[in-house]
């Protein structure tokens, strides 16, 4: 199963430093609203310049890719409210129908269990923010989680995706490469069984 996790974010988003008068992206702290009644607010760091905001070039899969690559489409912090790292929980840890309805488009957990998944990998942009919390989060919900290294980047890969590394071993997620055994597994299982018929119990997400 190939999952592509968009991130098409709401033009308005609070986690948008440009969003706050003088706020300087990774710098700024601020209280981001959390959406479940009666929960309090948590202070969350300006991650973001603007940029892949909804119907526009940023949010767009890159060349070469359409969305009838993958089975299935997520999409997520479509909320001006809502911020998420992760594919199954915002920054609050809100989670499934803890959920604002706009704030992602599938429950991805529910999704790879209806499809008999057990072994997730994790690649793409950034490896230190939401490639690798999507992976920690999955972990969680009960899948072998892993992150392939070698096709995935950081926004800081001198010290943001080492100290992250350290993180994800610590939540159970394994850091692989293309060419060890963990995705060797994957590729046999597609050759003995033709193509993506080896993907039933594995999921590559994006």
């Amino acid at each position: 199963m190939r999952v592509t996790a968009l991130c098409e974010i709401h033009e308005s988003n609070k986690a948008l430093a440009n969003n706050h008068k003088g706020a300087t992206p990774h710098e700024t702290y601020i209280d981001l609203p959390n959406t479940k009644e009666g929960m309090s607010h948590k202070t969350v760091k300006q991650m973001l310049r603007k940029g892949c905001i909804q119907e526009t070039w940023g949010a767009q899969l890159v060349d070469g890719l359409t969305e009838s690559d993958f089975d299935l489409v997520l999409r997520r912090n479509m909320h001006p409210d809502i911020w998420m790292f992760s594919a199954l929980r915002d920054v609050h840890g809100n989670a499934k129908h803890d959920l604002h309805p706009n704030a992602v488009s599938h429950h991805l957990g529910d999704e790879l269990s209806s499809k008999n998944i057990t072994h997730v990998f994790c690649v793409g942009t950034a490896g230190d923010f939401c490639v690798s919390h999507i992976a920690i989060d999955v972990a969680s919900a009960g899948f072998k989680a892993y992150v392939i290294e070698d096709v995935t980047m950081s926004f800081d890969a001198g010290e943001g995706w080492p100290a992250m590394k350290k993180e994800l071993k610590a939540k159970g997620v394994e850091v692989v490469t293309m060419n060890g055994p963990e995705v060797g597994r994957v590729r046999a299982l597609g050759d003995r069984d033709g193509e993506n018929g080896g993907l039933d119990d594995d999921g590559l997400l994006d």
